[in-house]
């Protein structure tokens, strides 16, 4: 029943709550839906967080340390990044300390 009738086109970027809301939705062009044929990735992505945020005991299982938001901060503003950049790379910093995203050089930029 799910798949057929809330399942239909996915959230849109309106209807996501971020804090919820998987890696993939924020990473690449302005959206990325999830797999149509697989929907209940997105929610399992959603109910580890909440064990995350039972087990860690906050809400803010995505942050980055101080030290780290301020460095990484002040190296990309002075790069001339956006602040939806610095967001993002926040992010990616904190998925990392999960070891949910490793971090890759490319040379190229």
């Amino acid at each position: 029943y799910s798949s057929d009738h809330l399942y239909t086109k996915g959230p849109s970027p309106g209807e996501q709550t971020d804090e919820y809301a998987p890696p993939e939705s924020f990473i690449g062009p302005n959206w990325v839906p999830f797999a149509k044929h697989k929907p209940e990735s997105y929610d399992s992505w959603s109910v580890g967080v909440l064990a995350l945020e039972l087990l860690l005991g906050t809400p803010n299982v995505f942050t980055v340390d101080q030290r780290t938001n301020a460095l990484l901060t002040n190296k990309m503003q002075r790069a001339g990044a956006s602040d939806e950049e610095i967001a993002h790379a926040l992010y990616l910093a904190a998925l990392s300390q999960f070891c949910i995203y490793v971090p890759s050089f490319n040379a190229s930029k």
